[in-house]
């Protein structure tokens, strides 16, 4: 019953944290690149959680332009993700976070090897046109809006991120991974 419980709590969390987002972007902050950068900032907040939760080691060398990429990527997908919430409604815009579903896999098959089934192939069409209908404007001609663009982009430099970190976490350990980029991405900010 607790794994209930935890797993229902991270749609909330998430949620939430989408609901927040939209207020600062579209309410307090009218610069996108200074709500990057308190959002940045925030995740430092979180460190010494984790440092009571493992202690961290110094990356390898050979690693270090990864945990690079990650911090910038950690900046880099922040962007795209607050113009969306300008352009579209919050619910659309964390909808359209699905779209990282299928950078995820292809990225995957170019950078790491993975294989996709027939029926993944299919549940990624399904993905790509349930959110391009979302964001279709409702005019004669069906367009898509902005919004779905800036959350492609987004979900994309999420992937990436996902993907390298799988790269990284053969090597060091979850600690280390989100201690030094957490540190570079708000150095990076």
């Amino acid at each position: 019953m607790g794994w209930i419980v935890l797993a229902v709590l991270s749609p909330m969390f998430y949620a939430i944290a989408n609901i927040l987002d939209s207020n600062l972007t579209n309410r307090i902050f009218k610069n996108v690149w200074a709500l990057s950068f308190y959002s940045t900032a925030f995740n430092i907040l979180f460190l010494p959680i984790v440092l009571l939760v493992q202690i961290p080691s110094l990356p390898p060398i050979h690693l270090l332009p990864y945990f690079v990429m990650i911090g910038i990527l950690e900046i880099a997908y922040l962007y795209p993700y607050y113009k969306a919430l300008e352009q579209d409604d919050t619910s659309i815009i964390a909808a359209l976070f699905s779209l990282g579903k299928i950078f995820v896999p292809v990225l995957a098959f170019f950078l790491v090897g993975e294989r996709l089934q027939f029926s993944q192939q299919i549940g990624f069409l399904i993905i790509i046109l349930s959110s391009a209908a979302l964001t279709f404007n409702h005019k004669k001609k069906l367009k898509l809006n902005r919004a779905f663009f800036y959350m492609a982009g987004c979900s994309f430099l999420l992937a990436l991120e996902l993907v390298i970190y799988k790269y990284l976490f053969a090597t060091v350990t979850w600690g280390t991974g989100f201690v030094w980029t957490t540190a570079l991405s708000a150095l990076f900010g």
